[in-house]
């Protein structure tokens, strides 16, 4: 690839990147609030976990409105 071609489609990706998030921003604004407020999440102890946990002790549901508990659940049967 030249130079130029590289240019030629960085830019144009720069200029979708703008015009995409620019439209999924105001869709994002438009969404009302959340179905359900409270909510249970089940989880078996495992690493990949790990997000639910974090989010968790951070607060970051609740700043979201949403009141979070986790359950731990010994196997998939639940």
């Amino acid at each position: 690839m030249s130079r130029r071609g590289f240019i030629k489609r960085s830019l144009l990706a720069a200029g979708m990147a703008l015009a995409f998030g620019g439209l999924s921003a105001s869709a994002l604004a438009e969404i009302g609030e959340p179905e359900k407020e409270e909510l249970k999440f089940g989880f078996i102890k495992l690493t990949d976990m790990a997000p639910l946990a974090i989010a968790y002790e951070k607060g970051y549901f609740e700043d979201e409105g949403l009141y979070v508990t986790l359950e731990a659940q010994a196997n998939w049967k639940v």
